[in-house]
């Protein structure tokens, strides 16, 4: 960028800060003290191999003018550098360079262009250092490679080109939407038959667990009303059975390995049931459970032939 267009300044932050956050303090100063704000002006913050952050403003006008002026020649620059940056900052004094016909003074704390009005009030009697013109080169040529103040971020990155779909990209798109598509129309069909297996399952074990209280049911209707007519024939309500039942199956989901291979209703309204395991602490499990909800156990452990852990259990209501 012309050396009259971007200005360089060099910030102290105060406190030790990140990288990052040290570079937001300086560009922050620098606009809060710049006629313009945010709206009219694009700046962009670097630090130098000192760590000293550098902040450089344009104004946002001519910046765009001077990328749409570039555009029109089919160049999109991916860096816009102010001319400041690529000359060194001396030890001391000021180093002057010629770039494009443009030159730039560059002195430890900022730049200017050389102007006798500027020079004569910032430089004076120091000392001044010019490059030639094999120097400047060696410093254009090396800016690519470096990381330098960039003005081109923010509102003015430069937007990736978008190149239209190949065929066989598209070819690719319209797989994968269709595979999108049969996936989420496999996905409900599953569950829907999972939930149909499970039902069947647990209708099974149901009818299974009923021919134990009335032998010789094929059917679930047929099990309910014949438990029903024999809990009203003791004086027992129907759904005290069905609600018992459903906490005893309950407590069982929090132990998995234990099976239940036998379970009727007495008379009395207890629930009496053999509840089978690899282990007896597996049963406890179960019957802690129901104990937790309220309900009264007794339980007779017991061991098979073959080494699995039994108990004789009846559950009632406290």
């Amino acid at each position: 960028m012309h050396p009259s267009d971007a200005t360089l300044y060099r910030v102290t932050v105060e406190g030790e800060f990140p990288p990052q956050q040290s570079l937001a303090i300086a560009n922050e100063t620098v606009m809060s003290r710049t006629i313009g704000g945010a709206a009219q002006l694009q700046s962009a913050a670097w630090l130098d191999d000192a760590g000293n952050p550098w902040v450089s403003v344009i104004s946002a006008r001519e910046l765009a003018a001077g990328l749409e002026f570039l555009q029109a020649m089919d160049c999109d620059p991916d860096l816009c550098i102010p001319s400041a940056c690529l000359v060194p900052v001396p030890e001391k004094g000021f180093m002057k360079a010629d770039i494009g016909g443009c030159v730039v003074i560059r002195g430890t704390e900022h730049s200017f262009p050389d102007e006798p009005a500027l020079v004569d009030t910032i430089v004076g009697d120091e000392l001044v250092t010019a490059l030639d013109s094999q120097q400047v080169r060696e410093l254009i040529g090396a800016a690519a490679s470096q990381q330098l103040l960039n003005l081109r971020s923010g509102k003015f990155v430069k937007k990736s080109a978008r190149k239209p779909m190949t065929s066989p990209q598209k070819r690719l798109l319209l797989g994968a939407l269709a595979a999108i598509a049969v996936i989420s129309l496999a996905i409900p069909i599953t569950v829907i038959s999972k939930h149909k297996l499970t039902t069947a399952n647990v209708n099974a074990d149901s009818l299974a667990l009923a021919r134990g209280i009335v032998p010789g049911v094929n059917e679930l209707p047929q099990a309910r009303q014949q438990i029903g007519e024999k809990l009203k024939s003791i004086g027992q309500a129907p759904d005290r059975f069905t609600a018992l039942t459903s906490i005893f199956f309950q407590s069982l989901q929090s132990a998995p390995g234990v099976a239940v291979v036998k379970m009727s209703y007495q008379p009395s309204g207890l629930l009496s049931a053999t509840l089978s395991a690899a282990r007896n602490e597996d049963i406890n499990v179960a019957l802690l459970a129901l104990q937790r909800d309220g309900y009264k156990i007794t339980a007779v452990p017991r061991t098979e032939a073959t080494g699995k852990a039994l108990a004789d259990i009846t559950v009632g209501v406290r």
